[in-house]
C-alpha cells in the first residue's frame, strides 16, 4: 500500500459539518445563496471540475499544493474556504485571510494535525482572523491524546513580528491582524527563519500582547477553577 501523507486526510463529516456552518456565516451567505462544493476527492481535478456560478468551496484541499490551490482561486473568482495545517497557514504574501483556529483534528485516516483554515470570503482588509467560537466547537468533537509540543523553536525574533510561536495563544482569543498593519517575510535581515511569519506595525503588536495577556489569564481562571 502506498504509505499515507497529510494529501490523503479526509475530514470526519461531524467536523466539516461545523466547519461548513461557519463558513457560510463568515461570508455572509446560506445553502440558498450559494452552492457549497467540494472538488478534491481520490483521483479528482479542482481545475476541470465543473464549478456553479454561485460556488463556494469548502473543502479539505490536498496541502503540499496549497498555495497554488488559493491563487488558482483567487485568479477564477471563486469563493473557498479550506482547510490548512496551523503552523504552515501564515506568512504567504496572498490575498487571502487565515482563519486561525489551530485545534487537532482527526482524519479518517488516522492522522492528527493541528488545522486552521483560509477564505477569500472575509472582509479583504483581514490578513488574519481568530475564531475562538469554531475552535471549542471542533474540540468539543474531536478527543484527542496527542501529545503537546512546547518550546520548539529557539530563534528569537522582535516583538513586532506574529510567528508560529503566536498562534497557540493568539487562537484562543478574539484578534486579528490587518492586511494595511503587516506584512508577509521568511528572513530576518538575511537569515532563512524556520517558516514564514508577519512583520507588524507596532499598532498591530500592541494588540498582539493584549491578546496574548488575556489569553494567558483565561488559561490561569480557568485551572483554579
Amino acid at each position: 500500500n502506498a504509505p499515507k501523507t497529510t494529501d490523503d486526510c479526509y475530514t470526519p463529516q461531524p467536523v466539516y459539518e461545523v466547519v461548513k456552518e461557519y463558513a457560510l456565516k463568515l461570508a455572509g451567505l446560506t445553502e440558498e445563496t450559494c452552492t457549497p462544493v467540494r472538488p478534491f476527492y481520490p483521483g479528482g481535478d479542482y481545475r476541470n471540475y465543473n464549478y456553479p456560478a454561485d460556488a463556494y468551496v469548502i473543502d479539505n484541499p490536498p496541502f503540499s499544493i496549497l498555495a497554488e490551490i488559493r491563487r488558482w482561486y483567487i485568479a477564477h473568482g471563486i469563493k473557498y474556504f479550506l482547510f490548512a495545517p496551523s503552523l504552515t497557514s501564515i506568512g504567504y504574501n496572498i490575498d487571502d485571510t487565515v482563519v486561525l483556529v489551530h485545534e487537532d483534528v482527526i482524519f479518517d485516516n488516522g492522522a492528527c494535525l493541528k488545522i486552521s483554515f483560509i477564505t477569500n470570503a472575509a472582509p479583504s482588509e483581514y490578513r488574519l482572523i481568530t475564531a475562538p467560537e469554531l475552535k471549542q466547537r471542533i474540540k468539543s468533537i474531536v478527543n484527542s491524546t496527542k501529545p503537546v509540543k512546547t518550546n520548539f523553536q529557539k530563534y528569537r525574533y522582535p516583538r513586532n513580528t506574529f510567528t508560529t510561536r503566536n498562534i497557540t495563544l493568539a487562537a484562543e482569543v478574539p484578534f486579528n491582524i490587518l492586511r494595511g498593519e503587516s506584512r508577509p517575510a521568511n528572513k530576518m535581515g538575511k537569515t532563512k527563519t524556520y517558516g514564514n511569519f508577519y512583520i507588524l506595525s507596532d499598532c498591530a503588536a500592541y494588540k498582539l500582547d493584549n491578546a496574548i495577556a488575556a489569553a494567558l489569564k483565561a488559561r490561569e481562571e480557568k485551572e483554579r477553577i
